[in-house]
């Protein structure tokens, strides 16, 4: 998922929302908050 694996990663708004509605309710049991979607796509950009 780290944009410095692929730059392009992180630039498709759906694809990003897709990954977060599935990983969040498979791991969270709910879907995330747009502060846990923050925090995770400010520690994917720092990889």
């Amino acid at each position: 998922m780290a944009p410095s694996v692929n730059a392009l990663r992180l630039t498709d708004e759906k694809k990003i929302e897709k990954w977060f509605l599935r990983n969040c309710k498979s791991t969270l049991k709910r879907a995330c908050s747009l502060q846990e979607k923050a925090d995770v796509l400010a520690w994917l950009k720092e990889q």
